[in-house]
């Protein structure tokens, strides 16, 4: 099974650095460091998130050894309100600031 996954990387990271490099040669270079660029963010964020999943469950343990019946952590709550929030700002923005308001009521 790791062997098989080890492949898989190895492949990927190949047409990765391929489509980073064709994109080079063809004179896009703006295309290709945003497609250089698009994996570090990702496992920046994917490094984060596991952060903060270690960090909830320090919180439920925490809880608990100060005596609280804890046992489900905060980061459901936090991560639904961040969504709710998120949807909302978008939807303003999309409506009214630079995506559909400017198309259907133009200047």
């Amino acid at each position: 099974m790791i062997r098989g996954l080890l492949i898989a990387l190895i492949v990927t990271a190949g047409v990765w650095l391929f489509a980073v490099v064709a994109l080079a040669l063809v004179g896009k270079r703006s295309a290709a460091k945003e497609l250089a660029m698009f994996l570090p963010n990702l496992l920046l964020l994917f490094g984060g998130l596991a952060v903060i999943k270690q960090l909830d469950r320090f919180w439920i343990l925490a809880r608990r050894a100060a005596g609280h019946d804890q046992r489900q952590g905060v980061i459901g709550r936090v991560f639904g309100t961040t969504a709710v929030i998120g949807a909302i700002g978008f939807t303003i923005w999309l409506l009214f600031i630079g995506g559909l308001g400017s198309t259907l009521a133009p200047r």
